[in-house]
């Protein structure tokens, strides 16, 4: 097959501009597509090549979510849902759907999100959040990043809160932590990092544990779950909800890393430094915290393999789901 069909992603911009992007595997492939919107197409959309492998779409409303149609110089055929929603003021805010499962199935679109903080929505993101119709939002964030920088949430349609905060690290303000371990550099940062990943694992089941309770308590709850960048806490859940769902740790890893294309490490380090202060801090250390790493995710599933066995052992004993949990979990989020 020349399109790649797991490589297509669709991401939104803030002006409603949708871009397209693929790999295929022959260098001269190519490839055409169209919009649809419940199963028909879009006529008279503007789209422009950008380059080989990538459409842009313009004019296209960013509170209304389509499908993208491509097809290949070879007759292959993908079709493919909004990954990146259409945020101004949340970069990094998904949608969990189009995963296959190993069980020949796939996630279901428009049903699980996953994001950064909420604080500084405007308007019109607010209305895009309207539009999902979720029933719960799930903020892993700490106790003073809750009150520092309270969520901005539609008045209409308005999701129930879950606040779970996770706290990570040791029992010393986070930053006090932070500020004798840039001292030593980006190294000791980068450690520490691994350490809270891996600290999720036992320290925070709980929290973890009450989201999984939540969602199966709403009928065919639409959800949402978020911390402050949407890397890590955010990161965990996505892993633990995906597993669930029977996606691969392939798979698992691949979406828990679109987080650093669409979370810009440079600039939110120094959105940091303003926001606590820390301005006498070195950027070059503090980038670890804020990057994204295959080792961060993958130091959490480790802990959890040497603690209980493997991951679904975990999600049995640390959270308490069940087989029936599992199957209830699949019929709502997986095509049957």
């Amino acid at each position: 097959m020349a399109l790649i069909k797991d490589s297509v992603i669709v991401s939104c911009e803030s002006d409603g501009t949708r871009f397209l992007d693929w790999s295929s595997s022959r260098m001269d492939t190519e490839v055409t597509a169209i919009v649809e919107e419940e199963g028909k197409e879009l006529r008279d959309v503007k789209q422009t090549l950008e380059d080989t492998s990538r459409i842009a779409f313009h004019g296209l409303p960013r509170d209304r979510r389509y499908q993208y149609r491509l097809t290949d110089s070879y007759g292959n055929e993908v079709l493919q849902s909004e990954r990146r929603l259409s945020f101004d003021k949340s970069k990094n805010f998904r949608d969990c759907g189009g995963y296959p499962t190993k069980q020949r199935s796939e996630v279901k679109w428009g049903s699980i999100f996953r994001s950064g903080q909420l604080s500084k929505l405007d308007n019109q993101d607010i209305k895009v959040i309207e539009s999902l119709n979720l029933d719960l939002i799930f903020d892993f964030r700490r106790e003073d990043e809750q009150e520092m920088e309270p969520s901005r949430l539609p008045k209409n349609n308005m999701p129930r809160v879950v606040r779970l905060p996770i706290n990570p690290g040791s029992s010393i303000a986070f930053y006090e932590q932070l500020d004798n371990l840039v001292e030593e550099g980006a190294d000791a940062v980068s450690k520490f990092m691994i350490e809270i990943n891996r600290d999720f694992v036992k320290s925070h089941s709980h929290a973890f544990s009450k989201m999984f309770e939540e969602i199966l308590s709403v009928k065919d709850a639409r959800f949402l779950f978020h911390c402050s960048a949407g890397k890590d806490r955010t990161g965990f859940a996505a892993a633990l909800i995906l597993h669930f769902l029977g996606v691969s740790m392939d798979v698992i890893e691949y979406d828990y890393m679109l987080s650093k294309r669409y979370f810009q490490v440079i600039e939110e380090v120094k959105n940091l430094q303003r926001k606590y202060g820390i301005e006498h801090l070195s950027q070059r250390a503090l980038y670890p915290m804020l990057d994204v790493r295959h080792e961060y995710i993958r130091a959490a599933i480790e802990r959890a393999t040497e603690e209980f066995g493997n991951l679904d052992e975990y999600l049995a004993i640390a959270l308490g789901l069940t087989a029936t949990d599992k199957s209830e979990f699949r019929r709502r989020y997986c095509l049957s």
